[in-house]
Parts: C-alpha cells; structure tokens; sequence
C-alpha cells in the first residue's frame, strides 16, 4: 500500500566507515523487507523542519521507497507502509 505520509520505521545498516553507513532491511509493522538495492543516497534539508536528513532511495521486494534518518537518528520510510493482507 502506497502512502506519502512518513512512517517511523527501524532500519538494520551497515555500519562500515561511519554508523549506518548504508541501509540492509527495513522493518514495517514487525515485518522485515530486504533492501535489495540502494538507487541513490542523498543529505537534503527538511524544509518543514529545517533539519537535514540523511536520505536513501532504495528497492524493497518490488517496491521503490524513500528512507530517511533525521539528525535525532530516527528513521522513517515515506512512500510505503507494507503491503496489506
């Protein structure tokens, strides 16, 4: 299911050079989604808050989705909620 609200979601990362260097999985109401590739990483500023995130354009089991990971190191996905049953 298709949503442009962000979800809080957790994320398990690689964590080479710096701390969660690089997203592996995303999970979603207590499911895990495999990152299957990351397609593009970017820093951009929130313009509601003002804060810059850490964003990553990523394919999770077909879908194509936003992550981000704010200042704070909460992460949210935006563009997906899970798929419904």
């Amino acid at each position: 299911m298709l949503n442009e609200n962000r979800k809080i979601v957790k994320v398990v990362s690689y964590s080479g050079y710096k701390n969660d260097e690089t997203p592996r999985a995303v999970w979603v109401d207590d499911r895990e989604y495999q990152v299957r590739e990351v397609l593009w990483r970017k820093r951009v500023r929130d313009l509601e808050s003002g804060q810059t995130v850490e964003a990553f354009r990523v394919k999770i089991d077909g879908e194509i989705i936003t992550i981000e990971k704010s200042e704070s190191g909460e992460w949210s996905a935006k563009g997906f909620i899970g798929r419904q049953s």
